[in-house]
């Protein structure tokens, strides 16, 4: 499925070399297919074009996740966050569970929450 999905994206970059969207996408299937390298690349190329896309901060900490940086993917999100990224979806992202357990991940959790009421 991964490899289907990689295909597709590089078919939208034929289009738009610059598209980050599609950059972000792979770096996430490259991640999630055990490319850790070829993700983090991804994301880079993508953050070069566009470093205030919120959405690629958030990808670049499910990368780090997936890659075992635990700590660089609380302190990006911590910076999407602060950019206006959805603490809820955050929250409900899968990839995170291994940083539930990080005081640091709990307290950032907590004072995102506390502000959206």
């Amino acid at each position: 499925t991964y490899e289907k999905a990689i295909m597709l994206a590089y078919k939208q970059l034929r289009g738009n070399p610059r598209d980050t969207q599609a950059m972000g996408q792979l770096a996430l299937y490259y991640a999630k297919k055990g490319d850790p390298r070829q993700a983090a690349d991804f994301v880079k190329k993508a953050r070069a074009i566009d470093r205030q896309d919120v959405y690629l901060i958030y990808i670049a900490a499910v990368v780090d996740t997936i890659a075992g940086k635990q700590a660089d993917a609380v302190k990006e999100l911590s910076t999407a966050l602060e950019k206006g990224f959805s603490v809820n979806d955050v929250e409900v992202e899968p990839e995170f569970a291994p940083l539930t357990s990080r005081s640091d991940y709990q307290a950032l959790i907590r004072k995102f929450s506390q502000k959206k009421r």
